[in-house]
């Protein structure tokens, strides 16, 4: 926020605006602290986002088949690139929130038994249809790592075998895709946009160039001519351009710390809380921009896993403030 001061389009109103924006963050992070400090609220909050998240991919479909049902049901299964119904209608920042679901689905399913089990895996495989439906790779990619890493920490058998059926699902939607035209996107034009952001941050290497300066990014393409690009879509990449290496250096030390508390409560059994920031971690890794915002996805599927870390270690701190 203090970078605002710098910015090459600073003025009074603007500097106030992205305040009021860090004191709801700051409030967010401080209830959602306090709230999720006992393993029932945490448990209560996973239900509320898997339920919500399967309304909401239902909702979806049914959207998506309005939208394309004169095409028939064969196209309306593979082709067209679905978009969420609701706010979160772009198909990464939908897929990355639903991803979130994805993860609570299946970290639920451990603590359950019988119908309640099948219950929470059957919310997750709606969730992970959705999300490979909307052929967004960054959240895909990002989804099937952290269930990997779980494969290679855990090695239980039902990561095993829910890992098998990811991957299972994902081959056969590149087998039915056109190979060489999903092959021919690559990273999109991800390596040159960090490229050009780079370059654009060692004119202000320390402390960047402000929170409020022009994000937006002009590529030469030789097929189209040049194209604007909104913002960095990388978290690191954006938060090196606004804050500079400080701002970077700050952000990084926050995963630190929140990934060693996560690892450490995995190990003691809190199964959900490590998934998650990983999660949010790859997701920040290949889009996303700025981190100072009014109520958006970003505070679902970034800031809450930190919250929800972070209640969970004042919780043992202080275990008679519940």
């Amino acid at each position: 926020w203090l970078s605002c001061l710098w910015s090459e389009n600073d003025n009074l109103g603007k500097v106030a605006k992205t305040g009021a924006q860090l004191v709801y963050l700051l409030v967010f992070l401080l209830v959602a602290t306090r709230c999720l400090s006992s393993d029932v609220r945490r448990q209560q909050l996973m239900v509320v986002v898997v339920v919500s998240a399967v309304f909401g991919a239902l909702l979806s479909l049914w959207n998506f088949w309005e939208l394309w049902e004169r095409r028939g049901a064969a196209y309306w299964l593979w082709t067209p690139r679905l978009t969420f119904w609701g706010s979160a209608d772009h198909p990464i920042i939908g897929a990355s929130l639903y991803a979130m679901a994805a993860i609570f689905a299946y970290s639920g399913s451990f603590d359950s038994k019988g119908w309640q089990r099948i219950g929470w895996l059957l919310g997750g495989l709606l969730v992970l249809l959705v999300i490979v439906r909307t052929y967004s790779r960054g959240p895909l990619l990002a989804l099937l790592t952290i269930f990997f890493i779980g494969v290679v920490i855990n090695r239980g058998r039902k990561t095993v075998l829910v890992s098998g059926l990811l991957i299972a699902i994902v081959v056969a939607w590149v087998g039915y895709q056109d190979i060489g035209g999903m092959f021919e996107r690559g990273a999109g034009v991800r390596p040159q946009i960090w490229l050009t952001v780079w370059y654009d941050a060692l004119n202000a290497p320390l402390f960047g160039h402000g929170l409020l300066s022009d994000e937006s990014i002009e590529l030469a393409r030789a097929d189209r001519g040049p194209v604007v690009i909104d913002h960095p879509h990388s978290i690191f990449m954006a938060t090196l351009f606004y804050g500079g290496l400080s701002g970077l250096i700050l952000l990084l030390n926050l995963f630190r710390t929140s990934l060693k508390e996560g690892f450490r409560l995995f190990s003691g059994g809190q199964s959900e809380l490590l998934p998650v920031l990983l999660l949010a971690f790859a997701l920040g890794v290949t889009d996303n921009n700025k981190l100072l915002l009014s109520p958006a996805p970003l505070w679902l599927f970034f800031w809450l896993p930190i919250a929800m870390v972070a209640a969970r270690h004042r919780l043992e701190a202080a275990p008679t403030a519940q």
